[in-house]
């Protein structure tokens, strides 16, 4: 899906609806962002992957890396449909590469994009025996 302009609706009490019509500005979006507690700096070089939900299930729909500063920004162009998404964190490869062993080989975040307008973030705290996770989006 592909929104190239929005305009918002609104009659009566009901809440505003999203109508696509010519400005880019607008579409729902998704970026990440990991840093290392254990060294208190940004996680660079995790890998990401990006699944979308699937009448068979999940199904990978790209992949990338985090920057040295830790921020996934790949996908923050890309358009995407309402819908179920897992951003799936691979903490093995970069403890690995630390020379250090975690727990637990990936952090899989699940979340539902619901509005055109949106954009979402997911921040992930990296630790080999625990890991935090934060969620957030902005209008």
């Amino acid at each position: 899906m592909r929104i190239d302009s929005v305009s918002l609706e609104a009659v009566g009490n009901q809440v505003p609806t999203v109508r696509a019509d010519n400005v880019s500005e607008f579409f729902m979006r998704i970026t990440g962002h990991a840093l290392d507690v254990v060294y208190g700096r940004p996680a660079a070089g995790v890998r990401v992957r990006l699944d979308g939900a699937t009448a068979d299930g999940w199904q990978a729909i790209a992949r990338a890396e985090t920057d040295d500063h830790g921020h996934l920004h790949d996908w923050a162009d890309d358009r995407l449909d309402h819908g179920a998404y897992r951003m799936v964190f691979d903490s093995d490869s970069y403890f690995a590469n630390l020379g250090l062993s975690a727990v637990y080989p990936e952090i899989a975040v699940v979340l539902v994009m619901l509005d055109a307008t949106e954009s979402y973030w997911i921040r992930v705290l990296l630790a080999p025996f625990a890991y935090t996770v934060s969620f957030g989006s902005s209008r």
